[in-house]
C-alpha cells in the first residue's frame, strides 16, 4: 500500500479495477511524457514534478493508454476525409534480435495526420488490423475516391480486399529495387477500384 503526493490517494483501491491509470491530470501526464523524451529517469522525472517516484512509474505506464484515448477522440470527432494513405512497416526487436516486432503505420499523405499503428509480426492479421483502425475513424461520405499505397508487402492487398468491401478506392504498390545496398529503380503495381485490373511500370530512380 502506497500513497500519491499528499496522501490523498491510495493506489491500491484502482490497480485491479477500470480506474487503473486513471488517475493524474491530461497536463501532468504531458509533463511527464516531455520529461521522459529529454530522457530523464523515473527518479529525475519525480523530483522535478514533486511526486513519489511510485506515482512516476505508474503515469509512465498510463501515458500509453491516454495517447490512445486522446489520439480516438480527435480521430471520431474530426470527422476526417481521407484522400491518400499511406501504410509502411518498421521494423525491430525486443531485447534480442531474433525476437522481431514489425511496427505497422498509417497517415493521411496530405496533412500527415498519424491515423495509427499497431504491433505484431509481418503477416496479414496485423495488416488486417491497421486497415480496420483507419477504416473507423473515416468519413466516408461523398463520392471521394481514396488512393493507398504500400510497399510490396501482400499482406497490404488482401487487407485492403477485406476491409473495403463497399468502398472505391485506387491502390498503388511501390517497390524498391537495390543495387548494392542503393536504390536504382522503383516498380510500381497500380490496381483500380474492382482490383481486377492491373497495370506496371518500371522508373529508373535519379
Amino acid at each position: 500500500m502506497y500513497y500519491c503526493h499528499g496522501g490523498g490517494h491510495r493506489f491500491s483501491e484502482t490497480h485491479y479495477c477500470e480506474l487503473k491509470h486513471k488517475q493524474g491530470s491530461m497536463k501532468e501526464y504531458e509533463q511527464t511524457a516531455k520529461l521522459s523524451c529529454y530522457g530523464l529517469s523515473s527518479e529525475q522525472i519525480a523530483d522535478v514534478l514533486d511526486r513519489d517516484v511510485r506515482t512516476l512509474e505508474h503515469s509512465l505506464s498510463g501515458l500509453g493508454k491516454k495517447s490512445e484515448q486522446l489520439h480516438t477522440h480527435l480521430c471520431l470527432t474530426g470527422l476526417l476525409i481521407f484522400h491518400f494513405v499511406q501504410m509502411d512497416e518498421l521494423g525491430s526487436y525486443l531485447k534480442r534480435k531474433r525476437c522481431q516486432l514489425w511496427v505497422f503505420i498509417s497517415l493521411e499523405v496530405a496533412s500527415r495526420f498519424w491515423l495509427g499503428f499497431e504491433l505484431g509480426s509481418r503477416t496479414l492479421p496485423t495488416a488486417n488490423r491497421l486497415v480496420a483502425q483507419f477504416k473507423r475513424f473515416g468519413h466516408w461520405m461523398g463520392e471521394t475516391l481514396l488512393k493507398v499505397t504500400t510497399d510490396k508487402l501482400a499482406a497490404y492487398k488482401k487487407a485492403l480486399e477485406k476491409q473495403l468491401t463497399n468502398r472505391p478506392y485506387h491502390y498503388l504498390q511501390i517497390v524498391k529495387r537495390r543495387v548494392k545496398g542503393q536504390v536504382s529503380a522503383f516498380v510500381e503495381h497500380f490496381f483500380d477500384v474492382d482490383m481486377t485490373k492491373s497495370q506496371r511500370s518500371l522508373n529508373s530512380h535519379d
